[in-house]
């Protein structure tokens, strides 16, 4: 079973962030959600540094805490993500950074046991999606999903490809397709741009993953 502890202060609200420290399963015919979905999912993204907490008392590690700086999604900005279970980097666990120019595949930590990333270290951005939930908000982290991949800087190709997506759920759902087809041919006619190769290859495929 997940646990879900884990709360920060937000200008009077709460930022909960769910964690596991068990192995996690799930139900028969689960399908991990594309990017399309994840942010189309969540209330709020944000672009947040992770920064050392205290030492947790039960399992002696050293707690994670994101400090959002940037708004991706959203109308405010939190104040501060902490994760009870999220670990800095030591020598029982080794964060691995997420691979800059790959849009498709999480993270290797979500398949360590717990289905979510556990395990950063200091300084690295991360990218999280947040859902609210009464005045809280959550970390949207369905299992497998890319919710918590770090970035190498805040105009990353990871933070590009949210920004696109961030624009096409905005529209309605009938002009969604156009407006992908539309950046997807304009980022493939950028032949000398790496990072738009990259992106246009990345929506080819969420107009076959979500026809």
């Amino acid at each position: 079973m997940w646990k879900q502890t884990i709360i920060a202060a937000y200008l009077g609200a709460t930022v909960t962030i769910p964690s596991s420290v068990q192995a996690c399963s799930v139900v028969r015919g689960y399908r991990v959600p594309t990017t399309l979905q994840l942010v189309e999912g969540s209330d709020a993204i944000v672009l947040a540094k992770v920064k050392a907490g205290a030492l947790h008392s039960e399992f002696g590690f050293r707690q994670a805490s994101l400090t959002p700086v940037a708004l991706l999604k959203g109308d405010r900005l939190p104040e501060q993500i902490s994760c009870e279970y999220c670990a800095i980097s030591r020598s029982r666990w080794k964060a691995v950074a997420s691979n800059p120019r790959d849009l498709q595949e999480p993270n290797p930590d979500v398949f360590s046991g717990g289905c979510n990333r556990q395990v950063f270290d200091k300084g690295m951005l991360v990218v999280a999606f947040l859902k609210k939930e009464g005045d809280t908000y959550v970390v949207n982290a369905p299992p497998f999903s890319r919710a918590l991949e770090d970035v190498p800087s805040s105009d990353a190709l990871w933070v590009k490809a949210i920004k696109i997506y961030v624009k096409i759920v905005a529209l309605p759902g009938v002009k969604r397709r156009q407006a992908m087809e539309a950046e997807q041919a304009r980022l493939a006619a950028r032949k000398n741009d790496p990072d738009a190769t990259l992106l246009a290859r990345e929506l080819d495929r969420a107009l076959h993953e979500n026809p």
